[in-house]
C-alpha cells in the first residue's frame, strides 16, 4: 500500500494486496489518502518554508560595539 515508484501513483485496498477484505481495503484506502495529501502538500510547505528563510534578515550587537548583519538571502 502506497507510494509507486511511477510519480503521482498510489496504491490502495485489494490493488496494494490482494487477501485483503473489505475492511482493509477501506482502512488502506483511508491510510493511502492521508499519505497523498501529505505528499501533495509537503512540496507546498517546503516551498513556503524555504521563501521565508530566504528572507530572513536580523542584526545585533555584541558589548564593545561590535555589530553583525545576518542575512540567509543567496
Amino acid at each position: 500500500m502506497g507510494k509507486t515508484a511511477v510519480p503521482g501513483v498510489w496504491l490502495a485496498g485489494n490493488v496494494a494486496e490482494v487477501t485483503a477484505g473489505d475492511m482493509q481495503s477501506e482502512a488502506s484506502g483511508v491510510t493511502a489518502a492521508a499519505a497523498i495529501n501529505a505528499d501533495l502538500t509537503s512540496e507546498d510547505v517546503a516551498k513556503a518554508l524555504q521563501t521565508q528563510l530566504n528572507s530572513i534578515r536580523f542584526s545585533f550587537s555584541l558589548p564593545g560595539g561590535l555589530r553583525f548583519y545576518v542575512s540567509t538571502s543567496p
